[in-house]
C-alpha cells in the first residue's frame, strides 16, 4: 500500500486499475490486493514486474 500511495502522491491520481493493469502484469485482481494488504508474500518475478509499472527499485518491496 506505501507503493500505491507514493504513487498517487506523485501522479497526483487515485491508483484504479482496469483489466488491462492486471492482464499485463500476469498477476489477478485478489492476488495484486492481497500482496498489497499484506496478506500474501510477493515473489521476486510479481516484485520485478511491478516495480517496473510503479518506477521504483525491486528492492523497494523487500
Amino acid at each position: 500500500m506505501t507503493t500505491i500511495n507514493q504513487w498517487e502522491s506523485k501522479t497526483k491520481l487515485k491508483f484504479r486499475p482496469q483489466k488491462s493493469f492486471y492482464k499485463d502484469l500476469g498477476i489477478t485482481r485478489i492476488r495484486f490486493w492481497q500482496i498489497a494488504k499484506g496478506e500474501k508474500i510477493l515473489s521476486v518475478e510479481e516484485a520485478r514486474t511491478l516495480s517496473n509499472y510503479f518506477q521504483i527499485s525491486v528492492s523497494t518491496f523487500f
